[in-house]
């Protein structure tokens, strides 16, 4: 049987947990000829009760609910439990705190009452698994599609580096933006949604991000960077940046945090940095020797090709659906 499957997202098209854990399994479920959709699932409390209210009375509904990291309240839960036979949680993030607010006892306890009353919880780390307290819990992290993602050959080896990501994660960027421009001499390139305050021309140039434009800034960089404070909310993320430089051809550079230690095999695939001080001296070594950055971003492409491709991620991910809806029946 072919399960039919609705999303509940958490935010719009360009959010990266949608566009990258929804959208390409939304495609690729369609094209199985899977009933599949995704909505996005409001914030407000009134825009909610209208979407749960739309729910109820459809006259089809889904085979299996993914509720994708939302913290709902007791009632609200209640009434998906009562409307959908499966319920699947699906969460990438250290969803029950945040980095300016990391005791949050509300968001503890929704979290832990979702986790153990969905049929399934999928995390994207190994990190947040064990946190789910379920031992049954699936590890999927966030794919990427290496046919989409694929370095740019044509350009030559200039050691530019990079970093992209969306603003909340620029405050951290700051200090080894001025290492790496004290170490270089020159600025290296801030790909967001919004510019830093701190920018100034001696430690960064700012590019607007794009979806459109988001491969060709990828491809434009030689060295990626990933700083990251080591954080209840941090030892949470997944990574994704890396694998975004990874399968572009850049060497990734990064905290020795969480996933990233995952990932990344130090000196084989990229560098793990454990200090703010490590990142000039670290991404200086680099630019002066090609032939190493060379090597660790062929590694670093071959890692991500073995390990986190789209296409048997997603093979791995219909396989959890199908279990589930046999396990139900």
């Amino acid at each position: 049987m072919k399960p039919s499957i609705l999303w509940l997202a958490q935010g719009g098209r360009d959010l990266p947990s949608v566009r990258f854990r929804i959208l390409p399994l939304l495609r690729m479920a369609e094209a199985k000829g899977w009933d599949a959709q995704a909505k996005r699932y409001p914030k407000t409390l009134l825009r909610r009760l209208q979407a749960l209210a739309g729910l109820l009375l459809a006259s089809h509904r889904a085979d299996v609910l993914i509720l994708q990291k939302r913290l709902l309240p007791a009632w609200e839960l209640f009434i998906l439990r009562r409307l959908f036979s499966r319920l699947v949680y699906d969460f990438d993030d250290a969803v029950w705190t945040d980095q300016e607010h990391p005791d949050q006892p509300r968001k503890v306890e929704r979290f832990h009452r979702i986790c153990s009353q969905a049929d399934l919880v999928i995390a994207g780390t190994r990190w947040l698994a064990e946190a789910s307290g379920r031992r049954d819990a699936m590890i999927w992290t966030s794919p990427i599609d290496t046919e989409i993602y694929t370095p740019d050959h044509r350009q030559p080896f200039r050691g530019t580096v990079g970093w992209i990501g969306t603003s909340s994660y620029l405050p951290g960027l700051q200090h080894p933006a001025e290492s790496v421009a004290r170490a270089l001499g020159e600025p290296m390139l801030i790909v967001s949604n919004r510019q830093p305050k701190w920018l100034t021309p001696q430690n960064g140039r700012f590019r607007l991000w794009s979806a459109s434009g988001e491969l060709a800034d990828l491809r434009s960089m030689d060295i990626g960077l990933m700083p990251l404070e080591d954080t209840p909310y941090t030892r949470g993320k997944g990574g994704f940046k890396l694998l975004q430089y990874m399968a572009c051809g850049a060497v990734p550079v990064a905290s020795n945090v969480g996933f990233n230690r995952e990932i990344i095999r130090n000196g084989y695939n990229g560098l793990l940095l454990n200090t703010e001080e490590d990142w000039g001296e670290a991404v200086l070594s680099l630019r002066n020797d090609p032939q190493q950055c060379a090597r660790l971003a062929e590694n670093a492409r071959r890692t991500v090709c073995e390990q986190f491709a789209l296409k048997p991620a997603a093979q791995r991910f219909f396989e959890m659906m199908r279990s589930i809806c046999s396990v139900k029946q």
